[in-house]
Order: C-alpha cells, then structure tokens, then sequence
C-alpha cells in the first residue's frame, strides 16, 4: 500500500493594526501612523510602525489595509498638485498652455503646490483664489485659474485617481470679490489701419489685413491654424479658417481688399504650395509651424509709432494700450457698425457665445438716435 505523505503545515501569519494619529500641541491632527502586528504560530508577535504620510484619515485608512494585505510598506506614490500639473498640463489640447502654466506657478502652487492631488480641499483652492486676487488680478484672472485647476483634477479623475464627486467637492470653493477691468480697450481707426499698413512689413502687414477683413483672425489662428493649402491658389477667391482655440473650420470669400497683399505675400513666399503661411523665421525649425504662444504687440505698436500714430500708444485713465488682438475687436466693431446681425457676425467672428461677441463690440462709437424715435418722427404720426 502506498504511504502518502502528510504536507507540512504551513504557518499562518496574521497581521493586525490600527491608525495612531499625531497631534501638535493645539491637538490637531498633522499626520497618522500605522501600528501593525505580526504574529505566527510559536513565535513571538513582531510590531511595525509605519508613517504614512498624510493628515487625511481616508487616506491613511487606505494606507492601513494596504499594509495589512501586502505585508510591506511599499506605498502607492502620490503626486503633488504640482507634479500632477507639470505632467498633465503639457499634454492637454489647449492652445494657451504657458498661460495655464503660468496662472497655476504664480497663485496655485504657493498654496496647493505641494499638496498631494488626494488631500485637497475646497479652503486650500480658495487659497489660490485669494493669492490672485491680493496680486491685484482681475476677475476674469481668477475665473481662469479656476478653470485652469478643474482641468487638472479632470484629468485625474479620468486616470481613477480621485473621483468624480471628491473633485466636485474640492473646486467649491467661491470666488472672491475681485475687480472687474472696466477699462476701454484701445481700437484703431480705419485711418489709422491704414496708415499702419502704410509701412509695416510685409509679414506684419499681411497678418493684419488677415485678421481685420477675414473673420478676425485670432494670433493663433494665422500662426498655427493658417496652411496655404487652404488657400484656393488658382483663383484666390477662398480661404478655409480653422480656429485651433474653438476648433471650428470655416471658408471664407476672399475680398478685393485681402487679394493683392495675400497674392503678393504669397510671392514673396516664393510661391508654396504647402506648409505655414507665417513659418518660424529663424534657428532650426525655420520654415516650420510655430508653436506656443507669441505675441505681436510690441511689433505692432513699433510700428504704429513709426507711422506716426501715437493716440493708441498713450491711452487715458480707463483705457487700455492697444494689443494685436485689437485687428479682431476692430473686425467686430464694423460688423456691428454695418448692421450685421448678431448670429451672422457671430459666424464670421467665430464665437459661440453672443455675450462674449457683444463684449468685442467697442461701445463708445459715436450713437444716433433712429430718425424714428426723434420727434416728428413715424411713432408720433401713430
């Protein structure tokens, strides 16, 4: 008969715990500790301690179980909202990164820079809130940083990091009583435009008249959104506007006034088939698309004060110095000025909200008053 042999009992070890918290000498909790026992059959009981790291008590509960099952202190690294932001925001499909970047170094890092992404609270984010605003930031400023953190957080939640609701918790925090800049923002005249275009250079000045006749061509949308294969190169009578900011795409009719710059641009080009209408000019990537964020404000008011024009280059108390974006609220003003109505204007500009397409609409234009409305008028022959 054949002996069977009896397997070796094998030891079973079990661990237990609980949390220790820490406390500062005005008895609030700064952080937990784990306490774990290890006890085996005819041995004597082994006790650890382990700092876990976090004043949060879900957190150190995860900690505690985690310890419990996998028998090692091997933590799970969390990020910091700071590294969470480094990583994240390069990656996201936006075309204002360095911006983002920027608002988040200045006011969101002081205060939730190292903070892990899993101990956020809405007192901490209102903290970045309060930071822009003692900077002398504006609303809009603010409204942006909000922005900027929310996407942060989306991101995690996406990854399983945090959840849907503790990410709704966190950005709850309201908005402090900031200034709203109620200053004018600078246009030219047409007069003006021209004279301007009178002696920029040829990249300047056909970057202009792009974005003061063809939908108010944002920066981004001639630096990045503008190829010359969409440009119908035969006949010049269309261009295709695609908006990396609203990714939307439009074709436009190209008018008389954008025809001989574009064509003459063009040549100046040396005739392309393909590739950027305005390449990065000079080092290794000359000849390829630009990236990041430029500006062409300082360009711009050289110029202008070249020509002679020095009214925009002096603004009053409320009034803002001119910018290049002033080309787009210039476009938009004389959409309004021609009685364009509003959802039309609002196609051809590229805006999806009419409150944003009103506020690029400068107001101080001078009003008259419908020859209805004055007396003698038709509403006094009713």
């Amino acid at each position: 008969m054949q002996s069977t042999k009896r397997k070796p009992k094998v030891k079973r070890t079990n661990r237990t715990g609980c949390l220790i918290p820490r406390k500062n000498k005005d008895g609030r909790i700064i952080g937990y500790s784990a306490r774990i026992t290890i006890s085996s059959p005819g041995e004597d009981q082994i006790r650890e301690q382990h700092d876990l790291k976090t004043d949060s008590p879900q957190r150190a509960q995860l900690e505690l179980r985690r310890l419990l099952r996998d028998g090692a202190p091997a933590l799970e690294h969390v990020e910091t909202f700071k590294e969470a932001a480094k990583r994240i925001v390069p990656t996201q499909n936006i075309t204002s990164k360095i911006d983002r970047l920027h608002r988040l170094k200045e006011y969101a890092y002081p205060a939730i820079g190292s903070r892990l992404v899993t101990e956020l609270k809405a007192v901490h984010v209102r903290e970045c809130y309060l930071n822009a605003k003692a900077a002398g930031k504006s609303l809009v400023t603010i409204k942006h940083l909000r922005i900027d953190i929310s996407r942060v957080l989306a991101e995690l939640v996406d990854e399983g990091v945090i959840s849907q609701s503790y990410k709704i918790d966190v950005c709850a925090a309201s908005l402090p009583d900031a200034p709203k800049d109620e200053r004018r923002r600078l246009q030219l005249t047409d007069e003006e435009f021209m004279q301007f275009v009178a002696v920029a250079p040829p990249e300047l000045k056909t970057m202009a008249i792009l974005s003061r006749c063809i939908g108010g061509l944002r920066t981004s949308d001639a630096l990045r959104g503008l190829h010359w294969e969409q440009v119908d190169l035969v006949g010049w009578r269309t261009m295709t506007v695609v908006r990396p900011k609203t990714k939307d795409t439009a074709v436009h009719v190209l008018p008389e006034e954008v025809k001989g710059p574009l064509v003459n641009w063009w040549l100046h080009e040396k005739t392309p088939t393909h590739g950027p209408v305005f390449p990065v000019r000079k080092g290794k990537h000359a000849g390829q698309e630009r990236t990041g964020k430029f500006s062409f404000a300082a360009d711009l008011r050289a110029v202008l004060q070249a020509a002679g024009i020095t009214r925009p280059l002096q603004p009053r108390e409320g009034e803002r110095q001119i910018d290049w974006h002033s080309f787009r609220r210039q476009y938009c003003t004389a959409l309004a000025s021609a009685d364009v109505p509003t959802p039309i204007a609002m196609q051809l500009a590229g805006h999806k909200s009419a409150a944003t397409h009103v506020g690029y609409v400068d107001r101080a234009k001078e009003l008259q008053v419908p020859a209805a409305a004055l007396p003698g008028g038709s509403r006094s022959r009713e």
